[in-house]
């Protein structure tokens, strides 16, 4: 017989064992419990413990009677060398599966649900960029961070993980930096640019009637894509600046094609940020004055550079090569693993006595060096200490650094907010 189910803030909850136990017992009793504490919603939490406890209903289509596999992508936490902790159990009689997690209160992570066949398991990685491929949580108590049908990431937040303030956490509310402001939209602008080989572009700028009297700062941002069209970004800045926090500034977004062609172009290609930091700021510029918007671009103004994974590279390189266009950078989680040789993959990690873009920031910094801000996972256990040499070794050679260490993994999950964070960070030191 199953163990008591305990009420914690008025939520039920129940274990893997627990669940499995009651089923065993009486399934049709199992199933009509776990129906009834997933629409309190899920993950099932026990604070007290550190237990979470995720449940997928999922009903085989085949008919041959063979068991699926159905396994739970928790960023950094069931995947890769962990991926075994993500292998979730039917409950014998029902078409739910369950895993049970002790997980630190302080992790935030995004998550979904992979289903295969008996004759394959699903893949040990999860990619980030691209299209969605995991079924996010349908019992999420949070809003999910993408969602395309049934498929997106989910939002996982442990129970003392930093809690978000520019993106909405919850349904049928506003961002927490709304508290006491009142948002007022921006607006964004997608086009395709020929300059830059039929990527994507995008361009946001906030409301007019926060239009600076000065004009603005210009932030370059890549993989843009992803930003604006999956986890909505531009409605974060526009609660970021309506609150006061952001300061008003334009933001010019570069997208990808493909997954290859995002290793194309921003892994540390020269030619493409030296292009890139040529065009940007006339093209804003150029855009709103045909728009006759209030907001406007110094074209002769140096910008912020911003990326994570290979774009933090590439946001990095655009520093060291073309220091007086650039007043900060951004850099969450970089590909430290990346150098300019064929072979160069992200299981080249650690291979370098010292990375190739330490290696670039070692040498003294320029007279009017932009300001670096380093961001990194602390799940991110073969990164973070590559992204801690380089903070020493470009500290070392003169360039001001910020670092900043999240409870996550290589995650938009943690990204999203410590951008807005880090560009306020970036903007108010400039003014």
């Amino acid at each position: 017989m199953a163990r008591s189910i305990s009420l914690k803030k008025h939520q039920a909850f129940a274990d893997e064992a627990d669940l499995l136990a009651l089923a065993a017992f009486d399934s049709r009793l199992a199933d009509l419990v776990i129906q009834v504490l997933a629409s309190q919603g899920t993950p099932l939490e026990q604070p007290s413990s550190n237990r979470y406890t995720f449940l997928f209903q999922h009903t085989p289509t085949g008919d041959d009677g063979r068991e699926p596999h159905v396994h739970l992508f928790l960023n950094r936490l069931t995947d890769k060398h962990l991926f075994e902790q993500g292998t979730m159990r039917r409950v014998p009689g029902t078409s739910w599966w369950v895993r049970t997690l002790t997980i630190a209160p302080t992790y935030q992570g995004s998550y979904g649900f992979g289903v295969s066949g008996d004759d394959q398991t699903p893949t040990h990685r999860n990619s980030i960029h691209g299209k969605e491929s995991l079924l996010r949580d349908p019992q999420a108590q949070r809003l999910p961070l993408t969602a395309q049908m049934d498929y997106g990431l989910s939002h996982f937040a442990a129970v003392g993980a930093s809690e978000p303030k520019f993106f909405a956490e919850w349904p049928d509310t506003q961002p927490a930096c709304l508290e006491t402001a009142e948002l007022m939209p921006g607006s964004l602008r997608e086009h395709n640019q020929d300059l830059l080989g039929c990527r994507p572009v995008f361009l946001w700028t906030p409301a007019p009637e926060l239009a600076p009297a000065n004009p603005s700062s210009l932030v370059i941002l890549f993989d843009a894509d992803s930003w604006f069209t999956r986890f909505e970004l531009h409605h974060a800045l526009d609660a970021a600046v309506s609150s006061g926090l952001l300061p008003p500034c334009a933001v010019v977004g570069i997208g990808v094609n493909s997954i290859s062609d995002r290793k194309k172009v921003l892994g540390g290609n020269v030619d493409f940020i030296e292009r890139v930091l040529a065009w940007a700021p006339r093209w804003a510029s150029e855009t709103l004055s045909a728009e006759a918007s209030p907001i406007s671009i110094n074209v002769q103004a140096p910008v912020v550079l911003a990326g994570q994974s290979l774009g933090g590279i590439l946001a990095l390189l655009g520093a060291t090569l073309f220091p007086a266009a650039v007043s900060s950078v951004i850099a969450q989680s970089p590909s430290m693993w990346w150098e300019p040789a064929q072979h160069a993959n992200p299981g080249c990690l650690g291979v370098r006595p010292v990375d190739w873009i330490s290696e670039r920031f070692s040498v003294d910094a320029p007279a009017h060096s932009p300001e670096v801000y380093l961001a990194v996972g602390a799940r991110e256990t073969p990164l973070l200490p590559r992204v801690a040499l380089l903070a020493l070794a470009a500290q070392r050679a003169g360039w001001i650094i910020h670092s900043t260490v999240e409870d996550g993994g290589h995650d938009y999950c943690w990204w999203r907010e410590n951008l807005i964070e880090l560009l306020i960070r970036a903007l108010t030191n400039r003014q």
